[in-house]
């Protein structure tokens, strides 16, 4: 009789413990923001794009760190007038040929020359 006990005991439990692992898990994912998602924030903001990334100018502290460039990478190819217009190497507001530079120790910023001018670029990131 005990037998039986502990057997339906242990029988209760994995029943027990298999109803309530399968609970459905949601795994939430998010994305790089894209120009769209960007200029809904501020329309008025100075983006590129670059490296399926978009990059944007004004940021306080970016501006005011220390960097070294590390090597030039690309230019501006395209001015992107409308949203659908926006892919690699294309600017809202910088001229086409500005000069894009990678930087020393941070992946996620870059420097753009033009016309005795310098910008520094920071990347979206996921949201």
């Amino acid at each position: 009789m005990k037998s039986n006990r502990v057997l339906l005991f242990i029988a209760l439990s994995l029943l027990w413990l298999v109803g309530c692992s399968n609970q459905d898990i949601k795994v939430h994912t998010t994305e790089k923001p894209d120009a769209a998602e960007i200029l809904k924030l501020d329309s008025n903001a100075d983006i590129f794009q670059w490296g399926d990334s978009i990059y944007q100018t004004g940021i306080d502290w970016v501006d005011e760190l220390k960097l070294v460039e590390k090597e030039h990478i690309g230019v501006i190819e395209f001015k992107a007038s409308k949203l659908e217009d926006f892919k690699n190497g294309a600017a809202n507001k910088l001229p086409i040929g500005a000069e894009i530079y990678s930087v020393k120790d941070h992946d996620d910023i870059l420097i753009v020359k033009f016309e005795n001018e310098v910008k520094r670029f920071l990347a979206s990131s996921e949201g």
